[in-house]
């Protein structure tokens, strides 16, 4: 039985009688051959005679060895900087770009009552608020204090941080570890609670040339305390 193929399908039935092609003249050698070339040019192979290997592939003797995997830094430049050149390009613009959500925390910072004093005296106005790792207040308004500081810290805003505690600055470095404290705080104990009248807390002192101007007790919600700073930035006390 003979088969005689054009664009992959047989022609002829099982008496071997040859096509029609080939009985008008039109080709004298079967067209078997056409089956191989359409792989090379995106036809869908079918039957025993299709290339195995997809375009651009070629097979790889079996006693060739592998090909040494590359290190950084060696080897092919291929990999993520070469296949993704613009989403990278993109990603660095943004962090440029970007506001930071975050900032390392501070240290708390032990300091004397005579060096805290000549601070708030160089300074041509701050506020200092009083806080302690275990005044509960003091935790509840700290992250709004955090916040309202990156905000206001362009127009002038000078925040220190005054620890009370009685176990020393270790005592309330976790605390501001946790809420991302990024304006100075410094530990003085609870002398300093009689020598700035630091009673009860939390408290906001308002300092201009050293001098105290005002004081503000207890906790506050976000919105109260950007009035209260956004008020005092645009006062103008001698």
């Amino acid at each position: 039985m003979v088969y005689f193929y054009e664009h992959g399908r047989p022609h002829g039935g099982a008496t071997g009688e040859p096509s029609s092609e080939i009985q008008r003249g039109r080709s004298s050698v079967p067209q078997r051959s056409e089956v191989f070339l359409p792989t090379r040019l995106h036809r869908e192979p079918k039957g025993l005679f299709a290339d195995p290997f997809p375009p651009g592939m070629s097979p790889r003797p079996l006693s060739e060895p592998p090909a040494p995997a590359t290190t950084p830094g060696q080897g092919s430049t291929t990999g993520i900087f070469k296949v993704y050149p613009t989403i990278l390009t993109v990603l660095f613009f943004c962090l440029l770009t970007a506001t930071p959500a975050w900032s390392v925390p501070v240290t708390v910072t032990p300091v004397s009552l005579a060096d805290f004093d000549v601070l708030l005296t160089q300074t041509e106005q701050c506020v200092v608020v009083a806080m302690a790792s275990w005044c509960g207040p003091c935790k509840t308004e700290l992250p709004y204090l955090v916040r309202l500081y990156r905000e206001y810290k362009k127009d002038g805003l000078v925040l220190f941080g005054l620890s009370l505690d009685f176990a020393g600055a270790q005592a309330m470095q976790p605390v501001v570890n946790k809420y991302g404290v990024d304006f100075p705080v410094y530990w003085a104990g609870e002398a300093a609670v009689g020598h700035y009248g630091l009673n009860p807390i939390p408290m906001l002192v308002f300092f201009r040339n050293g001098r105290v101007i005002d004081r503000v007790q207890g906790v506050h919600d976000e919105e109260e305390l950007r009035a209260i700073l956004s008020g005092f930035l645009k006062r103008n006390d001698p």
